[in-house]
């Protein structure tokens, strides 16, 4: 699964994930996202140890749902891809506000 940030770390997600193999490469996991379950991907972090999570700090330039595959390959060169089922939900954009006026009511008076 992945989980994005809140506060100072919205731009932030983390991902985790489970792989699992008699005889793993050492550099046997690779990350990536896309707009649509099926690609093109973009590269997150390339193949590298396994460490079972990742913290991605995400560019502005990414839409606002996107989907994210956990790529294992083994020593023989054998790869499995896994993809998010679902979107996840990227909002990088903090909320906005401001008073447009306030109004007090003298002591005493009567509405």
């Amino acid at each position: 699964p992945a989980q994005q940030g809140q506060g100072a770390s919205l731009n932030k997600i983390m991902i985790r994930w489970k792989a699992e193999d008699e005889n793993p490469a050492s550099r046997s996991v690779s990350l990536a996202y896309s707009t649509t379950p099926n690609g093109p991907w973009t590269t997150i972090r390339d193949w590298d140890k396994d460490t079972g999570s990742y913290l991605w700090v995400v560019a502005g330039n990414v839409g606002p749902q996107l989907f994210v595959a956990v790529s294992a390959r083994d020593a023989a060169g054998n790869v499995r891809r896994v993809v998010t089922s679902k979107p996840i939900l990227v909002d990088l954009k903090k909320p906005s506000a401001k008073i447009v006026g306030v109004k007090s009511s003298a002591k005493g008076s009567r509405r």
